[in-house]
């Protein structure tokens, strides 16, 4: 079973979208797809943290990083929503 391909493809095409793909892509796992958080590893380091981490990726700059943890809607633009 594929939860996205069962219940989500085609559906909040306009919400933020936070994938999971660890064996590939997004591109290749989820097509034309767009994605504003991409968990790449669910298996990785980082200095100062004890034991394996997620690892993420946010589809944006600097600034549309902090425009959307501000709520401010100008990333969308960025990640392809709007």
């Amino acid at each position: 079973p594929d939860f996205y391909k069962d219940n989500l493809r085609g559906h909040f095409l306009d919400y933020p979208f936070w994938l999971r793909s660890v064996a590939a892509h997004p591109s290749k796992v989820y097509p034309g797809r767009k994605w504003v958080f991409w968990q790449y590893s669910g298996s990785g380091l980082s200095q100062g943290v004890n034991g394996k981490i997620d690892l993420n990726v946010f589809y944006g700059s600097v600034a549309d990083w902090q425009n959307w943890v501000a709520g401010k809607k100008s990333w969308e633009r960025v990640a392809g929503l709007r």
